[in-house]
């Protein structure tokens, strides 16, 4: 797999689990309410997850395993999405009638709970991978999904046996799709607004604040059947525009978020490498024994989020006062609050993250004569060793033993055409069943900025170049 691929690749499996939560959105409030939406996607979702655990099992040709485990993906991340955009609002409808400081403080526990499981999770899987090591098996790293499996199942038993239990949200209209009747708005809002100004003057009509209002200068509640006119005055037409112009404010202030994860998608493998080379030990405190070596840019987020969240909740959410001194006694101000804390969060971690990569003079391994360096991960947990060596080439060769990395050099000479062909030999029972041997890799000898990585695990080999900052050096050189 090139880069090219593996960026669209990825590229592409992300855009499906946001895709899938605008589906599951539509879904859940149209047809089949939360706990529907939610009994429909989380067999999609544990298919996904079984087809992927079990994938190196099943006898399939070689050249069609890849697709099988597109699809599994594809499956995974679309049950994922449309479960993501139900499941928080699934525990919030069990506040009946709705309470704003206990709706406020569920979701501050389910967020909270959110990082504790990413701080034990990176504490109990060295300790599982140990576990299933010991088990006489070829396939440890099986075992290890299995479990991952297993627990999700049975959190689905856990949903399905306690739905008796709990509130079920059924929608009122299931024939209106809202994204249908939010466009009709602002349609009929912009046709009103500059084809019939001359109805707000014959009527002496209030001149619009928002754009959205322009809507409501030729509607008749009398004639809408939504509105129930007649016994309770309620125009369902005002109430609906006030809350879509909500979400589009909302909409604007969350905007920076998918910059945010764009960018994030592109430090991925960065930080891969980072983890394999950062000096853990704590400037004037040394070496924390609680803290995994391996993991500890890992924690830093979470931790922050957790000591950030019953800061924003009960000092500035729940004290009126406070809110009212700050100006953010609305719920939009406050999830912009929520979201700037967050960024802080980033900030504060990233920070202690260059700190600790300062000390490290051997992040990026320097070359003056003209060499492109390879750095090789074995993330094979344990009994699986390969070699790499070009294609027509026996003797010069680098073996890397599992659970560890090592530097692979071409000169420029050894490039055909822009690329190379590389050959990799496993030997152990963890890899016996590997398929793939033969990767052919694009690399550019005349630019001295490329930052080569290549993944070999379970799922295969993933290669990727990117571009770093160049160094003044004192002659052409490519880092690692």
């Amino acid at each position: 797999m090139n880069v090219l691929t593996a960026n669209t690749s990825q590229k592409l499996i992300i855009q499906v689990t946001f895709f899938a939560a605008i589906v599951g959105g539509i879904m859940c409030d149209i047809k089949y309410g939360r706990y529907g939406t939610l009994a429909w996607f989380f067999p999609i979702y544990f298919v996904g997850q079984a087809l992927i655990t079990f994938s190196p099992l099943i006898p399939l040709p070689g050249f069609f395993h890849p697709y099988f485990d597109f699809f599994a993906l594809f499956l995974l991340s679309y049950g994922c999405g449309c479960i993501k955009a139900v499941l928080v609002a699934y525990g919030a409808d069990q506040f009946k009638p709705p309470n704003v400081t206990q709706i406020g403080c569920f979701f501050a526990l389910f967020y909270s709970l959110e990082q504790f499981s990413i701080i034990f999770g990176i504490y109990l899987l060295p300790i599982i991978k140990f576990f299933f090591s010991q088990i006489p098996t070829d396939k440890p790293s099986l075992n290890v999904l299995s479990l991952a499996t297993f627990l999700l199942l049975t959190s689905i038993v856990i949903l399905f046996g306690t739905s008796n239990y709990f509130y079920k949200f059924i929608p009122q209209n299931k024939n209106q799709n809202i994204f249908i009747k939010s466009f009709k708005i602002i349609k009929q809002s912009l046709i009103n607004k500059y084809r019939r100004k001359p109805l707000i003057t014959s009527t002496k009509q209030p001149t619009p604040k928002y754009l959205l209002e322009y809507f409501l200068i030729d509607h008749n509640c009398q004639r809408d059947r939504e509105c129930d006119f007649g016994r309770k005055n309620i125009c369902e037409q005002t109430k609906f525009i006030g809350e879509l112009q909500t979400v589009i404010q909302i909409s604007f202030v969350l905007l920076p978020l998918s910059i945010f994860w764009a960018l994030r998608t592109k430090l991925i493998s960065i930080n891969i490498s980072q983890l394999q080379n950062i000096d853990t030990k704590l400037p004037f405190i040394g070496q924390l024994p609680f803290l995994p070596s391996d993991q500890i840019c890992c924690l830093l987020q979470p931790i922050f989020v957790i000591l950030l969240l019953p800061l924003f909740y009960m000092f500035i959410f729940k004290s009126p006062s406070i809110s009212q001194c700050l100006s953010i006694n609305t719920y939009l101000r406050r999830i912009f609050i929520g979201i700037f804390l967050c960024s802080v969060a980033c900030f504060c971690s990233a920070n202690i993250q260059k700190l600790l990569l300062s000390s490290n003079n051997n992040l990026l391994i320097k070359s003056t004569e003209d060499f492109t360096l390879i750095k090789l991960f074995n993330l094979f947990p344990s009994k699986c060793s390969f070699s790499i060596s070009k294609i027509n080439s026996k003797e010069n060769f680098v073996i890397i033993e599992a659970n560890n990395s090592n530097i692979f050099s071409l000169k420029s000479e050894d490039l055909n055409a822009g690329y190379v062909d590389l050959l990799f030999r496993f030997n152990g029972s963890s890899c016996s069943s590997h398929r793939k041997n033969l990767l052919r890799i694009w690399l550019n000898s005349a630019t001295n900025n490329q930052f080569n990585i290549a993944l070999v695990g379970p799922q295969g080999i993933f290669f990727t170049s990117l571009d770093i900052k160049n160094t003044k050096t004192n002659g052409p050189s490519n880092y690692l």
